[in-house]
């Protein structure tokens, strides 16, 4: 497009565009092709600086996701709740750029084996809210990281991970004293040794999922007596 240089003309322009009363663009000038590339790219940057929260929707793919992480850096916040084709390789990506993320949803994807958590822990130590709920292939390697690099964790949800045994809940027990919530129902490995540890180390608790964990005997009853007002679901 050519360069417009007359000021006056612009003006006349914008009023006549005004003046039509009907839906329209107004042009105010011209960039010459090279800035306007800049421009572009710099919107684009500001643009993804400042985006915090993404949620993934539909088939999205490994390369979607390490794509919007390379670019978005300063992301607090990721959903990706029921992609089961997700992998490790999305969860990499995510934990190499994004080191703020607070909050990570990753309910119900399937494929991830325990690789991927441990470097999300190793990297991404800010983690307030992880979701692993029916991440079946996990194992006590997995939660246990979390608990060793993430000690601000506050909600954990691990229901339906069949590998987990007390290892892991004593762990988070153990290293993450301000847990408020955690969903371990379906968890059929675990034992009364696991509510022992979170009576003893976790103060804090407001909400505890139990259902479905078969070798509980008595931990319902003495969670609600050591932590009065807690909600226990059983």
């Amino acid at each position: 497009m050519a360069e417009v240089a007359d000021g006056s003309a612009l003006r006349l322009r914008a009023n006549e565009a005004v003046s039509t009363h009907l839906p329209c663009r107004v042009i105010v000038g011209f960039l010459p092709r090279s800035t306007a590339t800049l421009v572009s790219k710099a919107w684009r940057q500001a643009r993804n600086l400042q985006t915090t929260r993404v949620k993934g929707h539909g088939c999205i793919t490994d390369a979607a996701v390490i794509g919007f992480a390379t670019h978005c850096t300063n992301l607090t916040t990721v959903d990706l709740d029921g992609r089961s084709n997700i992998t490790d390789a999305a969860v990499i990506g995510l934990a190499t750029h994004c080191a703020k993320l607070t909050t990570i949803d990753l309910r119900g994807c399937t494929n991830l084996p325990d690789a991927a958590v441990i470097f999300l822990a190793t990297h991404c130590a800010k983690l307030t809210a992880v979701d692993l709920r029916f991440c079946s292939n996990l194992t006590d390697a997995a939660v246990i990281a979390l608990a060793t690099h993430c000690a601000s964790l506050t909600t954990i949800s691990l229901r339906s991970c069949h590998n987990l045994t007390d290892a892991a809940v004593i762990a988070l027990a153990t290293h993450c004293a301000n847990l408020t919530t955690i969903n371990i129902g379906g968890c059929t490995n675990l034992t009364d040794a696991a509510a022992v540890a979170l009576e003893n180390h976790c103060t804090r608790l407001t909400t505890v999922f139990l259902g479905g964990c078969t070798l509980l005997i008595d931990a319902a009853k003495t969670l609600r007596k050591s932590h009065r007002g807690v909600t226990v679901y059983d």
